[in-house]
Order: C-alpha cells, then sequence, then structure tokens
C-alpha cells in the first residue's frame, strides 16, 4: 500500500470543533468552526431534546445538511426548562467527519 491510497482512506475531514449555542428567549442560534482544505461539503446538524429524542430539523428527516459555506444555525420553538443536544457531523468528499456533541439548556431568563 503507498502513501496517497492510505491518505485517501484515511482522509476524512477533522471533527466540528468550537461549537458555541447562544440562547435568546426560545431560539437557539449555533455557530461552529469548518475546517479549510479538508474537502467538507456540507454540515450536518442533529437536534435531540433529553425526554423526547432525536427531532425533526427537516421533514422528513432528523438533520439538516447546511452548505459549507455556512457555520451557523438557528433553531426556533424551542422548550424552555429543557436540555437539548445538538451534533455536528462534516460531510466531505472523501469521507464524513466524527461528529461533535454539545449539550444546552433553554432557560426562562
Amino acid at each position: 500500500v503507498d502513501f496517497l491510497s492510505v491518505m485517501l482512506v484515511t482522509g476524512k475531514p477533522d471533527p466540528p470543533k468550537d461549537i458555541k449555542i447562544h440562547v435568546i428567549g426560545d431560539e437557539a442560534n449555533i455557530s461552529w468552526i469548518i475546517p479549510s482544505n479538508q474537502g467538507v461539503t456540507y454540515s450536518r446538524i442533529y437536534l435531540s431534546h433529553s425526554k423526547e429524542g432525536d427531532l425533526y430539523l427537516s421533514s422528513p428527516r432528523k438533520y439538516k445538511d447546511i452548505p459549507v459555506t455556512t457555520s451557523i444555525f438557528e433553531i426556533a420553538k424551542l422548550k424552555m426548562c429543557s436540555t437539548y443536544s445538538v451534533k455536528i457531523q462534516f460531510l466531505g468528499t472523501s469521507g464524513n467527519s466524527e461528529s461533535t456533541t454539545q449539550k444546552f439548556w433553554m432557560t426562562s431568563e
């Protein structure tokens, strides 16, 4: 096996980093950093409620694919006094990254 073949097999993008969640009222603004020069084409985002499980972000799917030019996503109408988890994964030309999960709490403050 040559070096180039190994690079193609293991050339998955790095996982999402620096996920930030800013809560305003019943909305969560989520942002993250996309690695450069790693062939990332989309960010795939999932949302889960601590009691209700995975939620639909894009009917009929329980995830939303966001083009690589965007690294921010707003989710509205979330339930107050609830815990959510957001999971982000990169889809790339040479495979998909591992996912990164971040929990957040919707508060009434």
